[in-house]
């Protein structure tokens, strides 16, 4: 009996411990997204995110939670979308691909190295010559 009692206080220790576990941080605030293709605009939604975050970790869960195809290439600071649905880097000529804007301005660092902070705007844009975008003005 002895035995039982205290199997049954050790599962009521492990079980509370589970369920006090700290979730104040899983919400660290919001960011809006915004995807724009070469004539339409494929995602536009405002999304909560957690403590640590990049540019990349919250714009693959928007992609995943659409069910949209993408491709990446690359990994660290150069980590790249090279397809976001049906458009990819090279479709509309050599200079064509995604680039990315943190509000409203041209980002300084990769996708995966931009911890984001509350209320960021983050946009993805597809052009058909980035030579010709704000980034290379």
């Amino acid at each position: 009996m002895k035995k039982i009692l205290i199997c049954l206080l050790l599962c009521a220790f492990v079980l509370g411990g589970c369920s006090s576990v700290d979730l104040s941080n899983q919400n660290a605030g919001t960011v809006k997204l915004t995807i724009l293709g070469p004539d339409q605009t494929i995602l536009d939604e405002e999304l909560s995110f957690a403590e640590g975050m990049s540019a990349y970790d919250i714009t693959l869960s928007a992609l995943k939670n659409k069910d949209m195809s993408f491709e990446t290439e690359g990994s660290g600071q150069s980590l790249y979308f090279k397809r976001i649905g049906d458009f990819g880097a090279g479709d509309y000529g050599d200079m064509s691909g995604w680039l990315y804007y943190i509000n409203s301005k041209s980002a300084e660092v990769g996708c995966s190295s931009y911890k984001l902070k509350d209320g960021d705007t983050i946009l993805w844009k597809y052009t058909d010559d980035f030579t010709k975008e704000e980034l290379f003005s």
